[in-house]
């Protein structure tokens, strides 16, 4: 089922051999991630502008369909750290609002609701203002298929650009023209990198901003390097609970 929304979702057809379509590959990939039992695994975002760059690093660990670790890690002094816990039973995140200079407030929300019982999609989505990158890399390895849908729709276009290595694999890469939001302008390009076993390896987003009405543009580049396991042995005691 999930698969077969997934094909749906970008309005393919079944490979017909040869040089794939790029929305074949993505489909794929969405779909690998989709049907992954565990994923074990970081994603790693550098960005820079003006000169300047960070990092935040996230270690994640999803046991389908309700365990769930998440911790992501800025490079600034002191470090700031996002978290969030889900063992099965309940959730905990930091609070989207803190005070400044004091430690988090830490929230605890049950998985069974009146609405029905939450899944990791369900905890993702409930926490996502709480963490500090939200990027497409997490929202395909998370599978919500709303999240899903606005990630397909920030790609104006498509097109796929050849083969190159990364981290020693060789990917499949496309490149095009990315959105803010689906249906909104092009305001900058994205490329993304495929492996053969349809895993992400890469994702990279440049746009230029302005911060003010009287200051120059400022070009930004966001590069995701993505090492995640699918299927991959999940360590129990990361789902224990933080407070």
């Amino acid at each position: 089922m999930t698969a077969c929304w997934l094909g749906a979702l970008l309005l393919l057809q079944n490979p017909t051999g040869g040089v794939p379509k790029p929305s074949e590959l993505i489909s794929r990939a969405m779909a690998k991630y989709a049907a992954a039992q565990t994923i074990v695994g970081t994603i790693r975002l550098t960005q820079a502008a003006a000169g300047q760059s960070g990092t935040i690093e996230t270690t994640l660990q999803i046991q389908r369909p309700d365990r769930l670790f998440l911790r992501q890690v800025q490079n600034k002094t002191p470090a700031k750290v996002w978290l969030v816990t889900c063992d099965g039973r309940g959730f905990t995140y930091d609070a989207p609002v803190e005070a400044e200079g004091q430690k988090p407030l830490r929230l605890y929300e049950s998985l069974n609701k009146e609405t029905g019982r939450m899944t990791v999609q369900d905890v993702y989505r409930a926490t996502v203002a709480s963490i500090g990158d939200r990027s497409a890399p997490l929202d395909i390895a998370i599978g919500h298929k709303e999240d899903l849908r606005f990630v397909a729709g920030q790609w104006a276009t498509l097109q796929l650009a050849g083969q190159t290595e990364v981290r020693g694999a060789l990917c499949h890469k496309i490149r095009g023209l990315w959105r803010e939001f689906p249906g909104g302008p092009a305001v900058g390009r994205f490329e993304l990198y495929i492996d053969e076993q349809n895993l992400i390896r890469r994702y990279a987003i440049e746009q230029t901003i302005r911060l003010q009405p009287n200051q120059p543009p400022l070009q930004v580049v966001s590069v995701w390097d993505v090492d995640l396991r699918l299927d991959a042995a999940v360590d129990p005691a990361l789902f224990r609970l933080v407070r």
